[in-house]
């Protein structure tokens, strides 16, 4: 008597069947995988498509900063020539007498420490009358260029004044105007009736100012 198999054999519809689902899952990994590849390539596509930009739009950014830059240079450029233009710089030449000084010989010399401190204690009291007058926005400086002796006692400071003005107002500054004006700020005393007054403390005879332009 013949043994029976515990298992049917195969059908092959069966076997046939299992192929199919193998095949099946196979491309089903093929596809996902190239889905999965197709991804990966579209973002980094994506950034650097996304690191290009960002790089076009600094060179961009700079190049509009560099063009604003440029524009505003030659404005200020053409403004500061075009005031040039239209400004006049005047000197003026003088010298007074300051009777409460005596001169020294180091005086001569405008490297010592005699003359500097002289000059530069003149110099702030000129900057102290122009500043404070009606011509201080076309006040420049006062610079003192000699020191010399007088017969008379005291120091004769030489001093030499620098306005810039508009050229429409050129002819506002005369020297008898700037001249005025130093004069008026030498205080005098109504008592003594002297020329020798007070200028931020120094003893000016106002007989003795002399201007030239």
């Amino acid at each position: 008597m013949d043994e029976k198999n515990d298992h049917p054999a195969a059908k092959p519809e069966d076997e046939l069947s299992v192929a199919n689902i193998s095949v099946q899952m196979v491309a089903a990994e093929d596809k996902l995988a190239k889905r999965i590849l197709a991804r990966k390539k579209h973002g980094k596509l994506k950034k650097k498509d996304k690191l290009l930009w960002n790089f076009q739009n600094k060179i961009i950014l700079f190049t509009l900063i560099l063009l604003i830059l440029g524009v505003v240079t030659w404005t200020l450029l053409w403004l500061f020539i075009v005031q040039a233009e239209n400004k006049d710089v005047l000197y003026f030449v003088g010298l007074f007498r300051v009777a409460n000084i005596e001169f020294l010989p180091e005086y001569r010399q405008k490297e010592s420490k005699e003359f500097l401190s002289v000059a530069q204690n003149v110099q702030h009291v000129m900057n102290l009358v122009y500043t404070a007058s009606s011509f201080s926005k076309f006040y420049k400086q006062s610079t003192v260029s000699e020191v010399s002796n007088n017969n008379n006692g005291g120091l004769l400071i030489h001093f030499w004044i620098v306005f810039v003005v508009p050229q429409a107002k050129g002819q506002v500054l005369c020297e008898d105007c700037v001249a005025a004006i130093l004069k008026d700020s030498i205080q005098t005393s109504i008592i003594n009736r002297t020329s020798v007054g007070s200028l931020q403390g120094l003893a000016v005879d106002m007989d003795s100012i002399v201007l030239s332009g």
